[in-house]
């Protein structure tokens, strides 16, 4: 949640909720936890009746100390399964997530 609010910095919510494909609702709960520690602040959108999730300064310290650890555990994965069987699984996941998406509208 943190990558995507760093990626997206200033981001809607509805802009957010569409990356990891979740409902607004979902992604407000979510987000919940991360404004509490301080990581994000939910701060006023494009327009009046938007609201945006920024990362504040110590969200992005945690997400630059996150980092390392998430780029092991995938150098870490990339050792236990093959380069094949990794992009049939990104390529089945992608699939899903459009079906998902489309049937769900």
């Amino acid at each position: 949640m943190l990558r995507n609010a760093a990626l997206k910095d200033g981001a809607t919510i509805t802009d957010l909720a569409a990356r990891p494909a979740m409902d607004r609702t979902t992604l407000t709960r979510n987000l919940g936890p991360l404004e509490k520690a301080g990581w994000i602040e939910v701060c006023a959108g494009p327009d009046k009746r938007s609201r945006a999730a920024c990362l504040t300064a110590k969200g992005r310290a945690r997400l630059a100390a996150a980092m390392p650890v998430w780029r092991r555990a995938e150098e870490d994965l990339r050792k236990i399964i093959r380069a094949d069987a990794a992009q049939a699984l990104r390529q089945l996941l992608g699939q899903s997530m459009r079906d998902l998406k489309e049937r769900t509208g």
